[in-house]
């Protein structure tokens, strides 16, 4: 038979996570953000601390300190590492959690502020401690790693970190909030031009940092006044560090204003007038580097009951002792968590006297030792001795490390060990082997503020094993709400949208962060969710539940609020705080935010169509092992984007990747490439038609279409236009609107034996018995009667008909997530 090709055979070029550049440009313009979209642009800077009652204590001190002294394209700055050790033994000594870092190059940065986005607690206090260089750009402050080079003016991106933006993620997780910035030495990248805004505006590196805002209950404390440069100091230490950790040793229980004071006089003093240390403070609650402060009776009586909720559900098991020689082995085991009650196994496994004393140092653990003090906070431990009858307080907290799920949970088994000396007696050695929950292993995500760090993406999720996992989970352990989370995680993958809102709200209620960005995700991609793949923009209510993730810390929520506010806001004030909020989860290796700036930048239809900027984003994500990045590369490589030689190979090697990886529209471009002949020394129809097949059973209704019209108009060996229509009627039942135009096409072209034939094979496969003999026959209408009832839905009676609503009826039933593209 004759056939009537479409011209038009090719859908939307550079896609992101959801996205595809043809969607955009056109649509966007007369799209209105909602009424959050009134927000200012202070409201999205940290977490809202104002908020948080001033009289609290902290049930944690965490202070993040880094050296950078090394530089591979600026100077060296011999003092900035000595610098670090210095105040990060003072803090140490205070009882601080101590994240000590020096020389970071771009990469640990962002590894850096993924560790505190993981183990530091809500409502703590953090103090950030920085020596290196610092410059601003268009009164916008950056820290430079040491491997920051910004030769090519559009790469600040990459080359350097966003000091607000470091101040607004480690905000979100802080009560109360301290930045010291013992930077700004000398100007790296004097004379030099640089874009970093949302418009390609070149702009002057200038030396020294730039006055700015703090978000409430912060102070930012600079070593030199705004512009000005401070000096590295003739000595060991600079004369502001030095400084700081004198006034700070004397006087450790002084408010810190006084203390920045007395900084001040001996810095000026020092320098001969040269260098004037200057803050910006919004604190609404004074910090002391040492412990003395009164607690709100209500917040101890809270901060007990976590202790005791803590203790609950860190259950340790099989406590023994191996052995009875002096230098025996006890050997505990634990579910991995956040916090594990140390101390409470270490009694119930020894037979302790309560006036023995004990000292417990980390031998080979990796995480830290912190003990639980009567007022409820947490006090880091360094090997102190303890009584016996207190040993109960004493807990551990693992690193954590985001890694991606491996074969089975125990792969991810670790074990720590501690020297215990009990008395006069000679040490013990402490054996704690940690295991991750099959939850968090089935069903645990990327970047989650209060996850283990065994993550899996949407795609990855095994959903009948998790929902089982996570079912048991909860059951064990009714108040966890990561489980809670987990559980809907594993509920979405299966289209039980109604049981993964009650979980989600379950897991709200419990505090947990990630639950207020899935809610928003839910409420945002309704349509997509019931079965296509169109971009739209969320409405108020996803606005309102992606904010309170931005407030509580979440890279997700960034992202979510970033893309919506970039992408489909009207005004230059909100597209620009989308911008940043991207930016923000940038700095946290986020990939999603990369593709998303990628695709912004290589919009040739737009007014920020910025090549070599938009090329860098999308290499970047692709360094770090996304899928989209490898697509998207594919894409660059095989049209020329971005000024980039075509090379039809190299376009394939990435497509290849990004199929291989779970990407559903990389399949089909890598068999328009052997469909085409443009790689394999010749047209592959066979070997098309393989990939397209792979990426229609992702929800690509483009490939249906395409692989329909391919078999219809080659005859290829092996299909038959019953399988031309099968898989034409797919992609009619899906939301592309291009593709299903395309698809309905052929499908009216089709006489109805071919109908009738590609109808009984979707009843077969929804689990009906049919004769297959290509007519539908009485025996096939009861079997699609029974499919209706099923579905709710009224019996169709025309061929065509009942041929797609048994494809819709297959894609609802299947386990596969075409929202997620």
């Amino acid at each position: 038979m004759r056939m009537l090709i479409p011209a038009r055979r090719f859908a939307c070029a550079l896609a992101v996570a959801g996205a595809c550049l043809g969607l955009g440009a056109g649509e966007a313009g007369a799209v209105i953000v909602p009424a959050i979209g009134e927000l200012k642009p202070a409201d999205l800077r940290g977490s809202d601390n104002a908020n948080r009652t001033a009289e609290y204590a902290a049930a944690q001190r965490y202070a993040i300190v880094v050296g950078n002294s090394e530089y591979q394209h600026a100077p060296d700055l011999p003092n900035a590492r000595a610098d670090a050790g210095l105040v990060a033994g003072f803090l140490r000594a205070q009882g601080f959690t101590v994240i000590e870092r020096y020389d970071l190059d771009r990469l640990g940065f962002e590894g850096l502020l993924r560790q505190a986005l993981f183990e530091i607690e809500q409502d703590s206090e953090v103090l950030f401690y920085y020596a290196g260089h610092g410059f601003q750009i268009g009164q916008r402050n950056y820290l430079v790693p040491v491997d920051g080079d910004l030769s090519q003016p559009r790469d600040v991106a990459f080359e350097t970190v966003t000091l607000d933006s470091l101040v607004a993620i480690l905000g979100a997780r802080a009560r109360l909030q301290v930045v010291i910035l013992d930077s700004c030495r000398n100007n790296p990248f004097a004379d030099g031009m640089a874009i970093a805004g949302l418009y390609s505006t070149p702009m002057p590196t200038e030396a020294g940092f730039s006055p700015m805002s703090a978000p409430v209950n912060t102070l930012l404390a600079f070593s030199t006044s705004p512009g000005a440069l401070a000096l590295d100091g003739d000595g060991t230490n600079s004369p502001y560090t030095l400084a700081l950790v004198d006034a700070a040793t004397t006087q450790p229980s002084e408010a810190i204003r006084a203390i920045l004071d007395d900084v001040r006089r001996k810095v000026y003093s020092a320098t001969e007038g040269r260098q004037v240390p200057w803050e910006s403070s919004t604190l609404i609650e004074d910090f002391r580097f040492a412990r003395n402060r009164t607690v709100a009776a209500a917040e101890v009586a809270r901060l007990r009951e976590e202790r005791r909720s803590v203790t609950r559900r860190l259950r340790l098991t099989s406590a023994s002792l191996a052995g009875t020689d002096p230098e025996g082995t006890l050997e505990l085991s634990a579910r991995l968590e956040r916090r594990v009650a140390l101390g409470s196994a270490l009694q119930e496994a020894l037979e302790l006297q309560p006036g023995q004393t004990l000292r417990l140092s980390p031998a080979g653990a990796r995480g830290r030792l912190a003990r639980l003090l009567p007022s409820g906070e947490l006090l880091a431990y360094h090997g102190e001795s303890i009584a016996a009858g207190d040993l109960a307080k004493l807990l551990y907290e693992p690193r954590h490390e985001e890694v991606a799920a491996r074969t089975a949970p125990t792969d991810h088994r670790t074990t720590e060990e501690f020297a215990l000396e009990i008395g006069g007696r000679a040490p013990l050695r402490v054996q704690l082997t940690l295991t991750p929950d099959e939850c968090d292993w089935q069903a645990g995500d990327h970047l989650d503020p209060e996850g283990t760090g065994i993550a899996r993406y949407a795609n990855e999720i095994e959903p009948d094993a998790a929902l089982a996992a996570c079912q048991r989970a909860v059951a064990s352990d009714p108040e966890n709400g990561r489980f809670h989370y987990q559980l809907a995680r594993a509920q979405i993958a299966l289209k039980q949208y109604d049981a993964a809102r009650a979980s989600l709200k379950r897991a709200q209620d419990l505090g947990y962060t990630r639950a207020w960005y899935q809610l928003g995700y839910l409420t945002g991609a309704a349509a997509a969710i019931e079965g296509g793949r169109d971009q739209v923009a969320a409405d108020e209510a996803a606005y309102e539940f992606y904010y309170e993730g931005v407030r509580r810390g979440d890279p997700y929520a960034f992202y979510g609020l970033g893309k919506q506010l970039l992408r489909y806001s009207d005004n230059d004030q909100l597209r620009s705080m989308g911008f940043d909020l991207l930016n923000r989860a940038l700095e946290v290796g986020h990939t999603f935010a990369m593709n998303e700036l990628g695709y912004f930048f290589l919009d040739e239809n737009s007014d920020h169509y910025e090549p070599q900027r938009g090329l860098r984003y999308l290499r970047e994500s692709a360094a770090r092992g996304d899928i989209y990045g490898y697509h998207n590369l594919g894409l660059v490589y095989e049209r020329g984007l971005g000024g980039a030689t075509p090379d039809f190979d190299t376009a394939a090697e990435w497509y290849r990747k990004a199929a291989l990886g779970g990407h559903p529209d990389a399949p089909v471009r890598l068999a328009r490439l052997y469909a085409e002949g443009k790689i394999g020394g010749g047209p592959d129809i066979a070997l098309a038609l393989r990939w397209f097949d792979v990426a229609l059973s992702r929800g690509n209704a483009v490939a249906g279409a395409d692989a329909a019209w391919l078999i219809a108009t080659e005859n290829p060996e092996g299909y038959d236009l019953v399988d031309a229509t099968l898989r034409a009627a797919r992609a009619a039942s899906l939301r592309n609107a291009r593709a299903k135009a395309d698809a309905m096409d052929l499908l009216t072209q089709m006489p109805q034996r071919f109908v009738d034939a590609a109808a009984e094979r979707l009843l077969d496969e929804l689990g009906e018995e049919v004769a297959g003999d290509g007519s539908f026959g009485a025996d096939d209408a009861a079997a699609l009667a029974r499919i209706a009832a099923a579905e709710g839905q009224s019996v169709p009676d025309k061929p065509l008909d009942r041929l797609l609503f048994l494809a819709r009826t297959a894609w609802s039933r299947s386990k596969f997530r075409v929202d997620l593209y």
